[in-house]
C-alpha cells in the first residue's frame, strides 16, 4: 500500500497487452472486485435526504420491526430503524388507501394522509397539519401509506414518493429512513467521472443527478446531466426499428459500427449494424431471455457488455462473429442491471443496478490482459522518472526494462503496482513483466515529468489539511489562508536523488527539481514545497497556500510542472 491515509492500492491507465485468458465469467480465477458509488439518497432540501417510491410501510405486531415495499415491488425491514435487509415473504396489513389510522396505544389519536399527514387528538373530532411548511409539504410529496407503532401513539412512518419518513413526536419533527435504504431509481448513465466532474444519471421522477466528487453524502440535481445526443439517437432509431431501443453503443472509432438493445413486449434482441445504420442484424445468438436495458462495448478488445433483467453479461468474441454470452461474476448485489458503460480507456465498468444505484470495478475483460496505466488518475499519460504505475490485469513479479529493475510495490491477482527508476533516462522503453507462467513486453512513453494529482475510485482528490492531517472534502473543506498538501507522481527527479523503491524519509525528504506550479480556478497559488512525499514511494507532496480570500463553494485544482499539465480535480473551500 502506497498511502496510509486511504488504505487502499493506487492504481491507474495507460497501454494495453495480451497477457493470457483469466477465467472470471461465472466460474473460477480472478473476479471484479465492485464498489458502490454514491448514496442511496438525493438531497432536495426536505427534512431529510430522499429516495424513490415506496408504496408500503406497516410494522410488526409488537412494533420492533418495520417493513416498506418500494415501488418495484421489493419489500425490506428494519429492526434498528436505520439499516434495511430484504425481507420474505411478508404481506402488509389490508387498509384501504387514505383510510385514516388509529393508534393501538391510545385510543384518541388519528392520522389521516394524503397531500398532507393530519393527526387528530379527540378521535377524528378535529384535525391538525403535521407537514406542511408555506404551503408545501416538508415530505417533498403526497403521502402513499402511514403506519402507527403499536406500542407508540407518537411513533409514525409514512411513506411516497421520495421514501420513507418516520417520527416519533406525533408529527412536530420528521427524519428520513433513507439512507440504507436500497431504493434508488436511477434509470441511465449520462455521464462518467472526469476531472473535476462527477458520475451523471436519470432517475425517474427526479431528473438528472450528480455524484460530485468529494461530496459523499448524497446525490444533487443538476441542470443538464448530459446525454441529450444519445437519448434522441435512440428515439430517431427506435422510430426506424418500429421498437423502443433502450440502449445503444457506436464505436467512436468507427461509427459505422454499433449496437443496440433493442425492447420488445415479447422479449429483448441485441442488434448490430456495419454500415453505419443502413442495414441491422441479430446479435442475440445464446442471450437468456430477459430484457436488455443497456449496451457497451470496448472494440479494440473484443469486449461487449449488456445491462439485463437477469444481471451483466459478457461476451469476448470475435467482434465479426456470433456473440457467446456469459454472466459477469461478483458480489453485485441485485439482479436487474439497467444500464452499463466503460470509461474512455476501457479499464472500469459502471453498471446501475435497480434500487441499488451506481457500481464501479475493473472491466471483467482487462482480468485476461495486462494495462499499464497511471496510478493517479487511471490516465494513458506518460511516465516520468519516479512515477508509479498501476498494471490492470494480474498479478506482477518483476518488471524490467533492460539492466533497469521497476520495483513491484504490491501486487493482486488482479492489480499491480511498479515504480518507474529515477535512473530511466530514455524516451520510449519495452518494459518486460513477468507474472507468472508467462511473460509481456510492452511499449512505455516516458518524459522528464508528467504531474497528475491522486484521486481516489469516486474521483475524490487526496488533498489534505497541512495543519489537520485531514483529507479534504466537502465535509472536511479547506479554509482560506490554511495550507493544503497535494499528492501527486510524476514530478521527475529530485535532489538529493533516492533510491527507487525506497520509502523518503520523514526528515528532509528530497526536493522536486522541476518547477511546479498550482492553479486554483485559473488563479496561481504560492507553492510553498514539492518534495517526495514522507514515508512513501513514488508519491510526492506538494504543498501550497490558499489566499486569504476566497469564495465558498467547490473550485478547480491543477498542478503545473515544467509546462506539463496534472488533471484536473475539485476541491471544497470555505472563507
Amino acid at each position: 500500500m502506497c498511502h496510509k491515509a486511504t488504505g487502499r492500492l493506487l492504481l491507474a491507465a495507460g497501454c494495453w497487452l495480451a497477457f493470457g485468458a483469466a477465467a472470471w465469467a461465472q466460474g473460477g480465477g480472478p473476479r471484479p472486485e465492485w464498489r458502490r458509488l454514491g448514496a442511496y439518497t438525493v438531497e432536495l432540501a426536505l427534512a431529510s435526504p430522499a429516495s424513490g417510491p415506496v408504496e408500503r410501510v406497516w410494522f410488526s405486531p409488537d412494533g420492533g420491526t418495520l417493513f416498506a415495499r418500494t415501488g418495484s415491488g421489493r419489500v425490506f425491514e428494519t429492526a434498528d430503524f436505520e439499516r434495511w435487509q430484504p425481507a420474505g415473504a411478508t404481506p402488509a396489513p389490508a387498509e384501504g388507501d387514505g383510510v385514516p389510522r388509529a393508534s393501538a396505544a391510545d385510543p384518541l389519536r388519528r392520522y389521516r394522509f394524503g397531500d398532507q399527514v393530519h393527526r387528530s387528538d379527540d378521535g377524528g373530532l378535529t384535525w391538525v397539519e403535521q407537514t406542511a411548511h408555506d404551503g408545501e409539504s416538508i415530505l417533498g410529496a403526497p403521502v402513499r401509506d402511514l403506519a402507527v407503532s403499536p406500542r407508540d401513539a407518537d411513533e409514525v412512518v409514512v411513506s411516497n414518493d421520495l421514501g420513507v419518513w418516520r417520527t416519533l413526536d406525533g408529527g412536530v419533527s420528521w427524519s428520513g429512513l433513507n439512507e440504507w435504504l436500497p431504493n434508488l431509481p436511477i434509470r441511465r448513465l449520462l455521464a462518467l467521472p472526469e476531472g473535476s466532474h462527477g458520475l451523471r444519471a436519470l432517475a425517474d421522477g427526479l431528473g438528472a443527478l450528480e455524484w460530485a466528487p468529494g461530496e459523499k453524502q448524497a446525490w444533487r440535481p443538476v441542470a443538464d446531466g448530459g446525454g441529450d445526443e444519445e437519448a434522441a439517437a435512440r428515439r430517431g432509431l427506435s422510430a426506424l426499428l418500429g421498437a423502443p431501443v433502450e440502449g445503444l453503443f457506436v464505436d467512436p472509432g468507427n461509427p459505422r459500427w454499433a449496437l443496440a438493445a433493442l425492447g420488445r413486449p415479447s422479449g429483448s434482441r441485441v442488434l448490430r449494424t456495419v454500415n453505419g445504420g443502413l442495414s441491422w442484424e441479430d446479435f442475440t445468438a445464446d442471450l437468456p431471455e430477459g430484457a436488455v436495458r443497456g449496451v457497451t462495448a470496448d472494440p479494440a478488445a473484443g469486449a461487449i457488455y449488456l445491462a439485463t433483467d437477469r444481471g451483466v453479461f459478457f461476451s469476448g468474441a470475435d467482434l465479426n462473429a456470433a456473440p457467446r454470452w456469459s454472466r459477469v461474476a461478483g458480489a453485485l448485489p441485485g439482479m436487474r442491471a439497467l444500464d452499463v458503460k466503460l470509461d474512455a480507456e476501457g479499464n472500469q465498468l459502471f453498471v446501475a443496478l435497480e434500487g441499488y444505484g451506481v457500481y464501479a470495478g475493473l472491466a471483467p475483460h482487462r482480468l485476461g490482459s495486462l494495462r499499464v496505466v497511471n496510478a493517479a488518475d487511471l490516465s494513458p499519460r506518460p511516465a516520468a522518472p519516479g512515477s508509479l504505475l498501476s498494471v490492470l490485469g494480474g498479478r506482477v513479479r518483476t518488471a524490467r526494462a533492460g539492466e533497469l529493475n521497476f520495483p513491484v510495490l504490491a501486487a493482486s491477482e488482479t492489480e499491480s503496482q511498479i515504480q518507474v527508476p529515477f535512473e530511466v533516462r530514455d524516451r520510449l522503453i519495452s518494459l518486460a513483466l513477468e507474472g507468472g507462467a508467462r511473460g509481456a513486453v510492452v511499449g512505455l512513453q516516458l518524459r522528464d515529468v508528467s504531474p497528475a494529482i491522486f484521486v481516489d475510485r469516486d474521483g475524490t482528490p487526496l488533498v489534505i489539511n497541512a495543519a489537520s492531517g485531514v483529507l479534504s472534502d466537502a465535509m472536511n473543506p479547506a479554509y482560506s489562508g490554511s495550507r493544503v498538501q497535494i499528492l501527486a507522481t510524476g514530478l521527475g527527479q529530485v535532489r538529493p536523488e533516492w533510491p527507487s523503491g525506497l520509502a523518503a524519509p520523514a526528515e528532509n525528504p528530497p526536493r522536486v527539481v522541476a518547477e511546479v506550479r498550482a492553479f486554483l480556478d485559473g488563479e496561481p497559488l504560492e507553492v510553498t514545497r514539492a518534495v517526495l512525499a514522507p514515508g512513501y514511494v513514488g508519491l510526492y507532496l506538494v504543498e501550497v497556500q490558499l489566499p486569504s480570500v476566497l469564495n465558498r463553494g467547490p473550485a478547480e485544482l491543477l498542478l503545473q510542472a515544467e509546462g506539463q499539465d496534472s488533471n484536473r480535480v475539485r476541491i471544497y473551500l470555505e472563507p
